[in-house]
């Protein structure tokens, strides 16, 4: 019988226990009116220094104008290339969290990794290597607000622009369109709990 290959683990940085990290504070009149949500977005990613450096200072201003306290969730998978480097000092910014997984794994599963550790009452699941991503992040949590339980931003065919795409029947279809590493996909706090219930009953 072969070995079985280790359960990769995951080293958060800042170390405060779960739930302790500090979320990034909105500012205006959400705070004043006692909105209480929180969005959290995860960031699944391996070798992607460069794409990180331009992302990461757009992504805290774009989340910032959605007028909600919110996190970062950048989960990166045993990058090569200076990434852990890179992020390492943006997990010391309030809002932004660096798990750092023990070995290479594949995009779905550091998805599932960053989806059991986000907060949010919604979760935003963003491919970093599509930065036009981003234009929709404001209008999916719109949709979100108006009770969308999932938002999908993907291509419908190769070559066109992202657009929203109809509601899914079923979470995982939407998580399935970012196999390709394009848009992004939001779900609401229960489509998350429901998600972790079946990850755990699969075999």
């Amino acid at each position: 019988m072969e070995p079985t290959a280790p359960v990769p683990t995951v080293g958060w940085h800042p170390e405060e226990r779960w739930g302790d990290s500090p979320w990034a504070h909105c500012s205006g009149w959400m705070q004043l009116g006692g909105q209480r949500q929180r969005v959290s977005c995860v960031i699944p990613c391996r070798n992607q220094r460069a794409t990180l450096r331009r992302l990461l200072p757009q992504l805290a201003d774009t989340l910032t104008e959605c007028g909600y306290p919110w996190e970062v969730l950048l989960m990166d998978s045993a990058s090569q290339d200076g990434s852990f480097e890179l992020l390492q000092p943006w997990s010391r910014i309030p809002g932004f969290r660096l798990g750092s997984i023990s070995a290479p794994v594949s995009r779905a599963q550091a998805m599932q990794l960053g989806l059991r550790a986000a907060r949010g009452d919604a979760v935003i699941v963003l491919e970093p290597t599509e930065p036009q991503a981003l234009n929709f992040v404001n209008q999916a949590i719109e949709r979100w607000d108006n009770g969308e339980r999932v938002v999908c931003v993907s291509r419908p065919h190769a070559h066109q622009p992202l657009e929203f795409l109809a509601t899914p029947r079923l979470a995982h279809e939407g998580l399935d369109l970012l196999s390709d590493g394009r848009g992004l996909v939001l779900l609401s706090r229960p489509v998350v709990q429901e998600l972790l219930q079946s990850f755990m009953q699969r075999p």
